[in-house]
């Protein structure tokens, strides 16, 4: 039941970010296990949650590993790689909010990368794992 609450909670958080929630960047779409479109028309942000660690001491111990990946499009007053750098800070100050059932988060990896199938974009993806204790 922990992880479901994790992930129910990820969602809201991914769901919340846009300027008008101080944050640099909007989504028009947020999904959870997607492929990642080949065609970009919108900013959008897929995310999927993923293998799951146990160990057990006086309690079980659990680490949540969760993939987060964005495309931001490169518009007329800003470049692609500059978009991609503010919604990567963008998705680290969402996901360090998640506290729900006594989580912690780590900050695994990032990675940025331009494209350019059509249209030019950045596309970030962000590695995180969630612990927590059941």
């Amino acid at each position: 039941m922990t992880r479901a609450k994790i992930v129910e909670e990820l969602e809201a958080i991914l769901r919340n970010i846009s300027t008008a929630n101080g944050y640099a960047t909007d989504f028009e779409r947020v999904e959870s296990w997607r492929d990642v479109p080949t065609q970009y028309d919108r900013n959008y942000l897929i995310w999927r949650d993923g293998k799951e660690k146990y160990q057990k001491k006086n309690k079980y111990t659990a680490t949540l590993k969760i993939e987060i990946i964005a495309v931001v499009l490169e518009s007329a007053n800003a470049r692609a790689d500059v978009l991609g750098t503010i919604a990567l800070a963008d998705l680290i100050k969402a996901v360090s909010q998640l506290k729900v059932c006594g989580s912690i988060v780590t900050l695994v990896e990032a990675h940025k990368w331009i494209e350019t199938k059509g249209k030019t974009a950045a596309q970030v993806e962000l590695n995180i794992d969630v612990k927590y204790q059941f």
